[in-house]
């Protein structure tokens, strides 16, 4: 829901750039696509994946405060200088601009050779420190421990075991166990 309400709010915008976003819509950005209007341009340093502007995350091809919004799902542990990409985002961000990211936690290791790296993990209080010059940091838990150590198991097994551990993680509502954090930022 958190997720959905902050896609919404950045679909207001005249222009969004999701960074890292490989061809428009991926990254289980399809659902999402009926809130924009050709305003959705993506970003990603792999022509293999076809974005709509071929670009590095840490050297923004944008004036400095031009975009008014910003999208960056599952990108920064696959850079090897997050907080550099986060001051192009800065940078590029229109004053009162906005932005969406989804961080890993707990998550498994998942590069892919010869398309990227898979280099960091962040906690809550490396994210509040990444943003700490933005006005505004909202994060949100992405699922919570029993889904996150299900995450981690073989796939045939994780099918059958998820929808259990939904429900035992309604029981445990407040953890730092979990697999990462959507964060909703204003600059």
């Amino acid at each position: 829901m958190f997720f959905k309400q902050c896609i919404k709010e950045l679909s207001k915008k005249n222009i969004i750039i999701d960074i890292g976003g490989g061809h428009p819509f991926q990254k289980e950005m399809k659902k999402y696509e009926k809130y924009f209007d050709n305003n959705y341009f993506t970003i990603d340093i792999n022509l293999r994946f076809k974005p709509s502007i071929v670009a590095d995350a840490h050297n923004l091809p944008f004036k400095s405060q031009s975009i008014p919004a910003i999208l960056c799902k599952a990108l920064l542990e696959h850079v090897p200088e997050p907080h550099k990409v986060i001051n192009e985002i800065s940078r590029v961000l229109e004053n009162d601009g906005k932005g969406l990211f989804y961080f890993p936690f707990l998550y498994p290791y998942h590069a892919r050779e010869k398309y990227y790296n898979d280099y960091f993990r962040f906690t809550k209080d490396g994210i509040k420190f990444l943003f700490r010059s933005f006005s505004q940091v909202e994060m949100m838990s992405v699922r919570g421990p029993f889904e996150t150590i299900i995450n981690f198991f073989p796939q045939y097994i994780s099918k059958i075991l998820i929808f259990p551990s939904k429900i035992l993680d309604k029981f445990k509502k407040h953890s730092n166990q979990v697999s990462g954090y959507f964060v909703y930022v204003k600059k």
